[in-house]
Formats: C-alpha cells, structure tokens, sequence
C-alpha cells in the first residue's frame, strides 16, 4: 500500500510539474508577444509620423536620443524653400512603412527591422532600435 501511495504522489508531481511548464511558458509567451505587439506599434507610429514630416508626433514614441535627432531633421528641412518642402511632401505621401521583424535582445533592447515601400519597391531597409524606459518601449536614435 505504501508503494501504491508512493507511486500516485509520484504520478501527481509529474503532472503538476508539466501543467507548471505549460503555464509558465504560456505566461512567457503571452509577455513576449505582447512586448512584440507593442514594439512593433510604437516603431510603425515612429516611422508613419517621421516619413510625414511630423515630428513634433514622431517624439512621442522616442526617447532623448530620437528627440535630438529629429529637431536636427527639422532644422535642415527648415532651410528648404517651401516649393521644394511641398514636393518632398508630396513624394513621401504614397511611403507605406512595413515592419518585417520584430527581435528583443534582452528585457529593456529589442530592434525592428523596417523597409520604406513606395509602389511595391523597397526605397530604404534598415534597423531601429528601441529600449524600455519603465513600462513603455521607446526609439533610440543614437545607439551608444
């Protein structure tokens, strides 16, 4: 009888460690993608604001860094003529920004590689980078 008892404790740990595996990773996964889901929101929302030439909206979702970089971006568009702000304007109506991945380096780094698609032709592929600053992630633009 001692055995038998032995053997059903036996039989429980086992499946309370697997149903503990599965809730573990379950609960993983659930923060992973919704790390991922978030990242890749607040990378797209950064990009759509930047291609638009829209800034000042584009820093809401960067931090110091990307601030600093897009006030350069705007002092060197402010020394266009206003012709040539209206055309590129005009250019960049038709970017749609496509992120294709989304990695997370550790628990505060993730990248999101981007391309810059405009009729069905990739105009620019690259990387951008972004850090968790409390509970929100957000664009680095300088990456030192």
């Amino acid at each position: 009888m001692i055995y038998h008892l032995k053997g059903v404790v036996y039989e429980l740990g086992k499946v309370l460690l697997i149903f503990s595996l599965f809730v573990t990773t379950g609960i993983s996964c659930s923060q992973k993608t919704k790390n991922e889901k978030e990242i890749r929101s607040i990378a797209e929302n950064y990009l759509i604001a930047f291609v638009d030439y829209r800034f000042e909206d584009a820093k809401k979702f960067g931090d110091k860094s990307a601030a600093r970089f897009l006030d350069e971006v705007q002092q060197a568009i402010n020394t266009w003529t206003p012709t040539k702000r209206e055309q590129a304007r005009k250019e960049n109506a038709s970017v749609k920004v496509k992120i294709n991945e989304i990695e997370i380096k550790n628990t505060d780094k993730a990248e999101a590689k981007y391309e810059l698609v405009k009729d069905n032709q990739a105009l620019q592929s690259d990387i951008l980078y972004l850090s968790k600053q409390g509970k929100t992630w957000k664009v680095r633009e300088f990456v030192r």
